[in-house]
């Protein structure tokens, strides 16, 4: 499972990487495409966002107010299939609409 130290911000990332001929890849046969895949990956992490800070754009992009109380919500961001978006059972939803 192939993964990045980042020392700056002291943290793990694992990256999620699928190399040809899996599951019988090896890093050490494969070590020149990993490296490219992990530089292409890092590139790409400045412009990742969490589902919070995603939803925290559009409502204030929409004019939106946050509630707490759900019975008040017209459009709910949560883990089950009673919200508007289910970012567990249909993320694809979510980020197809909000992204």
């Amino acid at each position: 499972m192939p993964f990045l130290v980042d020392v700056r911000a002291r943290e793990i990332v694992h990256l999620d990487l699928r190399l040809p001929g899996s599951p019988h890849a090896r890093v050490e046969r494969e070590g020149g495409l990993v490296g490219e895949l992990t530089r292409a990956l890092v590139a790409r992490r400045a412009t990742r966002t969490d589902v919070a800070t995603l939803v925290a754009e559009n409502l204030a992009a929409r004019g939106g107010t946050l509630v707490t109380e759900r019975s008040s919500a017209t459009l709910t961001v949560g883990v089950d299939a009673g919200c508007t978006y289910d970012v567990l059972h249909r993320p694809e939803r979510l980020l197809a609409d909000l992204l």
